[in-house]
C-alpha cells in the first residue's frame, strides 16, 4: 500500500512540479494542465488517481486544475501532446526521443517509471523460438518501443528486419489482430500482452527482460518558457525515486530526491 500511496504522489506532484519549472510569469499564467495517458500496466495509477478524486484533491492544493485524458492510441496520444493539445504524457524514454524532439518539443521527465523488465513481449504462433520468426510478419505498433524490442530481439539470434516484415497495428486493435489466422507474429506490451499469449499455440519468445534497463516507461511534460533553458532547446529531468509520503511541499520532496537525469534534445532525432 505505500508503494501505491508513494506513487500517487509522484503523479500528482508531477504536475506542480511542471508549473516550478517554469519561469515565474509564465507559472502565473498556467493554471490548467493537460495530461494525457494510454493502456499500460505501469500507466494505471492515473485512470485510479482521477476516477478516485485524488487528482482534484492535490490540484486543489495547489490552486490547479488537472484534466486526465485517456487516449486510445498511444503513438496518437503523442502526436496530439507534440502539436500541443497536452501539456505532459505518458511514454516511454526512446519515444520521448523520436516524435516531440524531432517536432521541436522540448520534454522534461517529470517521472520516470521502473523498467519494463517483462511488460513487453514477442509473441509467436507459428514457432516456439525466437529464431523461428524469420519470414514472418509482425503485427506491431511501428516505430516505437515495440519495434525497438523487436530489433533487439532480432539482433540476439543473428537477424535482421530484412529477414521479417512488419505490419503497423494499433495497441488499441493489436489483440484483435492477435486473433486472426493470418497474424502468426506479435509484439506489445501489457496488458494486451496478457491476452495474446493466452491465445491457443502462442508461445513469448522474447521480452524486455532479456534486455534490462533498456525500456523506462515516464510522464514527460512539455518545456516552455522555463528560466535557464538553453537555447539548443536542451531539457532536463529527474527521476522520481525514494518518494515519502508528503510532510512538505512535494515540488521540494521531488527535487531533494531526485536521481538519474534524462537529456531530450528537440531536433535532435
Amino acid at each position: 500500500m505505500r508503494t501505491s500511496r508513494n506513487l500517487l504522489t509522484a503523479v500528482i506532484a508531477a504536475c506542480v512540479l511542471a508549473t516550478s519549472l517554469m519561469s515565474p510569469a509564465v507559472a502565473e499564467k498556467k493554471k490548467v494542465f493537460n495530461i494525457a495517458w494510454t493502456i499500460y500496466v505501469g500507466w494505471m495509477p492515473w485512470p485510479y488517481a482521477a476516477e478516485a478524486g485524488i487528482v482534484k484533491k492535490w490540484a486543489d492544493k495547489y490552486g490547479i486544475t488537472i484534466n486526465v485524458t485517456q487516449i486510445n492510441d498511444y503513438v496518437e496520444s503523442i502526436n496530439q501532446y507534440t502539436a500541443g493539445k497536452f501539456d505532459g504524457v505518458t511514454v516511454t524514454n526512446m519515444d520521448a526521443l523520436t516524435i516531440p524532439a524531432a517536432g521541436g518539443v522540448d520534454t522534461t521527465a517529470v517521472i520516470m517509471g521502473d523498467y519494463s523488465n517483462g511488460n513487453d513481449g514477442i509473441v509467436l504462433k507459428k514457432g516456439k523460438t525466437l529464431a523461428d520468426i524469420k519470414g514472418q510478419k509482425i503485427n506491431l505498433v511501428e516505430l516505437s518501443v515495440s519495434h525497438y524490442l523487436l530489433a533487439r530481439g532480432l539482433s540476439t539470434v543473428k537477424l535482421s528486419e530484412k529477414d521479417i516484415k512488419t505490419v503497423n497495428t494499433s495497441d488499441a486493435d493489436i489483440v484483435a489482430a492477435s486473433k486472426s489466422p493470418d497474424a502468426t507474429a506479435i509484439v506489445t506490451w501489457n496488458p494486451q500482452l496478457l491476452e495474446v499469449k493466452s491465445e491457443p499455440g502462442a508461445t513469448l519468445v522474447f521480452d524486455s527482460s532479456k534486455i534490462p534497463a533498456e525500456i523506462e516507461p515516464d510522464e514527460g511534460h512539455r518545456r516552455e518558457g522555463q528560466d535557464g533553458a538553453r537555447s539548443d532547446g536542451e531539457a532536463v529531468g529527474h527521476r522520481s525515486g525514494g518518494l515519502r509520503e508528503p510532510a512538505q511541499d512535494d515540488v521540494h520532496v521531488l527535487r531533494a530526491e531526485g536521481r538519474s537525469r534524462l537529456h531530450v534534445r528537440a531536433g535532435a532525432a
